[in-house]
């Protein structure tokens, strides 16, 4: 996952936040954001896993794990996965290729999606985001790492065994130990 930007759009600074699923490239998220915080980040997570259901694991950047840090070390954001059992992983510090796939991902925004979104007002691009997400990069777009097919045909993520389902807003009831 990551946030990208800041863009343009409607004269507002906004920035594009994706989650990509590791196995199948699959896009699960690439929404428009108004600020790059843990609680937007998190929000849109939820819509993630109420979709796909709860990840083993997820890789960001340590913009993740680093800020609002308790005594136990971990961060609001990183507590809350903990308490879903998904481990969090962070790349180093200035070391882009620990987080290539999202990285190489947000080259193709740059080449493909942002010359043609429309920027005029936030609706239209929420709109070109979600388009060129369900329509172009998960359906149709071929990927090398998927022999030239679209992340469709690998199948979207599939949550693990007994993976739990859960809407954005509920919280999962008991604990959950971080899976190894």
């Amino acid at each position: 996952m990551d946030f990208k930007g800041p863009l343009e759009v409607e004269h507002r600074r906004v920035f594009p936040f994706a989650v990509l699923d590791d196995h199948s490239r699959y896009l699960l998220t690439l929404a428009p954001c108004l600020d790059c915080t843990m609680q937007t980040a998190w929000d849109l997570l939820g819509h993630a896993f109420a979709e796909a259901g709860l990840p083993q694991a997820i890789l960001s950047d340590n913009a993740f794990g680093t800020r609002g840090q308790n005594a136990l070390g971990v961060s609001w954001f990183e507590a809350r996965l903990i308490r879903r059992g998904i481990h969090s992983w962070h790349g180093r510090p200035y070391h882009l290729q620990t987080q290539g796939k999202v990285e190489r991902f947000n080259g193709t925004l740059q080449r493909e999606l942002w010359p043609r979104a429309r920027r005029d007002s936030l609706a239209h691009f929420r709109a070109d985001l979600q388009h060129w997400r369900t329509e172009v990069y998960n359906l149709v777009r071929p990927h090398e790492a998927l022999a030239d097919c679209p992340p469709s045909s690998a199948g979207a993520p599939v949550p693990g065994p007994a993976r739990p389902r859960y809407p954005p807003s509920a919280t999962p009831p008991g604990r959950y130990s971080a899976r190894s």
